[in-house]
């Protein structure tokens, strides 16, 4: 898994190993203000994530996470 200076987290495996990766975390290795995450399996709770200034692009999200 690379994370260092990434601009989106991909996420299309439900694997339990991300399970435990720490937001927080997450966002610091990436090298941008608001990293996205697409995820492909109906992954991360998403308001929890756009809360902590992930961007979830697409429509499932709605109109509470413009970029």
């Amino acid at each position: 898994m690379v994370l260092t200076c990434a601009g989106a987290v991909v996420v299309f495996a439900g694997l339990r190993e991300y399970r435990g990766l720490v937001p927080a975390r997450v966002k610091g290795l990436c090298g941008c203000a608001r990293p996205a995450i697409v995820d492909g399996q109906n992954f991360v709770e998403p308001d929890a994530r756009i809360a902590e200034g992930f961007c979830l692009p697409g429509d499932r999200w709605g109109k509470k996470n413009l970029f």
